[in-house]
């Protein structure tokens, strides 16, 4: 494996297999546990858009440099420090960025292990297939401060009374019942994330590119018979839920309430 990315870097970038076509993503702001802010936002993305251009493109993979955390959500001390119109910025970029990889042009595959809680769990949905290790555990706590990010993906997954559930409840989903949820596909132990991972993505290169795209597309569809033109678009509703009243308030409030749960 070829590394492309200095290890100080918020992401390391590697090559796998002597053709180079299987790219890993690592996130590695580790002090804050992969907690997303703008700067690790806008390296993502900046990587994101260098890979899919490449040419010998087979396959991608996302995984943490700790096994503490695959991404502990939003970094909430830069959202503090938001505007509401600021925020609402933030989080429908985060929804783009969401959207960018579930549409990614070559199969995608989340090597999860420990903390994947909020934006954290939204990026691993947002991938083909999720490998999650015995510590993996399972959050979805931004309906509780009033965000909708990623919850047609919950939907799409778990399906729509699992979701309802699960996103009203924040209930803390480990990885047995994770993979009884549908949120992932396989359990490995942490050790061995990386190497099921490849695994995977091995069965997932074997299927041409054009037969790839269409069962993506028949899966993506929402499983209803709603009238869809009435539906906000996911980065709508990221936008949506933050402009309603003040956003910060319901975020500092919300902390407070886990703190005093401890």
């Amino acid at each position: 494996m070829e590394d492309r990315n200095m290890e100080e870097s918020s992401i390391i970038i590697q090559e796998y297999g002597e053709n180079g076509t299987i790219f890993v993503l690592t996130l590695n702001r580790s002090k804050q546990l992969n907690a997303i802010n703008k700067s690790l936002l806008a390296e993502l993305r900046y990587e994101l858009k260098k890979i899919s251009s490449k040419k010998n493109l087979g396959g991608l993979i996302i995984k943490s440099a700790i096994t503490k955390a695959f991404c502990a959500g939003i970094d909430v001390a830069y959202v503090q420090s938001l505007s509401n119109v600021e925020a609402a910025a933030f989080f429908a970029e985060l929804a783009v960025t969401f959207e960018e990889i579930s549409h990614f042009p070559c199969p995608t595959v989340a090597a999860v292990n420990g903390y994947a809680f909020g934006a954290g769990a939204d990026l691993a949905l947002a991938c083909d297939i999720r490998v999650a290790g015995r510590s993996t555990r399972f959050r979805f706590p931004g309906p509780q401060f009033g965000v909708i990010l990623g919850t047609h993906r919950l939907v799409n997954e778990a399906g729509a009374s699992l979701a309802r559930k699960i996103a009203l409840t924040n209930e803390l989903i480990d990885a047995d019942t994770a993979l009884q949820y549908h949120l992932v596909h396989d359990i490995a132990e942490d050790e061995f994330i990386l190497d099921t991972a490849v695994e995977w993505m091995k069965k997932l290169t074997r299927i041409s590119a054009h037969t790839y795209a269409g069962i993506c597309e028949i899966c993506d569809s929402l499983e209803t018979d709603a009238d869809k033109t009435q539906l906000k678009t996911p980065i709508e509703y990221a936008r949506y839920s933050i402009e309603q009243g003040n956003f910060n308030e319901r975020l500092t409030q919300y902390i407070e309430e886990l703190k005093k749960k401890k």
